[in-house]
């Protein structure tokens, strides 16, 4: 999480240098009084353009310093989010870290457009129609390095080159089976139970999860 923490800082910090950036609004989580968490799902969500000119102008994520409160912070997050579990045979905090490792790994596995690698020479086409080479980064062959990156972006819907994205996806899997009660979900709602009655029968241990995870960020002194 630490390293994800500071691709994030990284990123926003290249976003505040580049005036023209479109990627500046931060959004911050609002609970909507009498909603659930379904009530806010989204078919389909927009992630944020690629942008060349700030991927390229960010800084080595490893070179951040997120500082001892940051650290101790998330230390303490994940920990709090580890007393949540129960002890199941499965949906215990066990599985969760096994998610969430899972999840780490398989986007480790898609190419970044950062990590790409080019050839010094690209066979380009003129205006003449003629096919040559070329060094210029900001002529014809800088084009093709920012189409090959744009185009690795829009393969992966955004998710490689957007770390806030990948901070998302891994949190999700960290809180996934949160206070899960070791019961599936249509024996909670034909016992009638409390959670049932709340979430209305719907997604049941899942939007318990997302609540109670959610509100030990936003009122267990975190920020």
């Amino acid at each position: 999480f630490a390293r994800l923490l500071k691709q994030v800082v990284a990123r926003r910090r290249a976003q505040a240098r580049d005036k023209f950036s479109k990627q500046k609004t931060i959004y911050q989580w609002k609970p909507a009084a009498g909603k659930t968490c379904l009530d806010e799902v989204k078919e389909i969500i927009a992630l944020p353009e690629f942008d060349a000119k700030v991927a390229s102008a960010q800084d080595n994520p490893e070179t951040i310093d997120l500082g001892e409160k940051v650290n101790k912070q998330l230390r303490q997050y994940i920990g709090g989010i580890a007393g949540m579990y129960r002890d199941n045979d499965f949906h215990n905090f066990e599985h969760a870290c096994h998610v969430t490792m899972s999840v780490t790994k398989l986007l480790s596995r898609i190419v970044l457009p950062s990590d790409l690698t080019y050839p010094e020479k690209v066979e380009v086409e003129g205006e003449s129609g003629k096919v040559g080479t070329s060094k210029d980064r900001s002529g014809s062959s800088g084009r093709l390095k920012f189409d090959i990156a744009s185009t690795l972006h829009d393969h992966t819907y955004g998710i490689t080159s957007d770390p806030l994205t990948q901070f998302a996806l891994v949190f999700s899997a960290l809180i996934h089976d949160v206070d899960h009660t070791g019961v599936p979900n249509a024996t909670l709602v034909k016992e009638n139970s409390t959670l049932a009655t709340i979430y209305r029968n719907q997604s049941v241990a899942e939007q318990n999860s997302i609540d109670m995870a959610m509100d030990l960020l936003t009122k267990g002194g975190f920020g």
